[in-house]
């Protein structure tokens, strides 16, 4: 009977009001499920290329040490090449002094 359900004012079935609930299968519930499908697939997206960054940043970072290196000791060999240089043109000089003095004579 009708007298028996309570009765809420601005209600006419005698139920609170409550917002829909997407889940419940209402005409949103598609519309809910597509949204999560898409959050799903975009936040897949967004791990796989966060795993892609990651690997090229240890790559480059790899690089960088090797470069770094071969840099270190590229610079070691050239300041070898100009120590030797420098030697090679200071025992010239000093043939070049000795032949020189050799050619004028001890007294001048």
């Amino acid at each position: 009977m009708e007298l028996d359900k309570p009765r809420v004012p601005g209600d006419d079935d005698g139920q609170l009001d409550r917002p829909h609930d997407p889940l419940d299968g209402g005409p949103s519930a598609g519309l809910k499920a597509g949204l999560a499908n898409q959050i799903e697939r975009l936040h897949s997206q967004l791990v796989l290329e966060s795993v892609s960054l990651r690997s090229e940043v240890a790559k480059l970072k790899k690089k960088r040490w090797v470069l770094q290196a071969v840099l270190a000791s590229g610079g070691e060999s050239e300041q070898r090449a100009i120590d030797d240089e420098a030697a090679q043109l200071h025992a010239a000089n000093l043939e070049r002094d000795r032949q020189t003095a050799a050619t004028v004579g001890p007294d001048a």
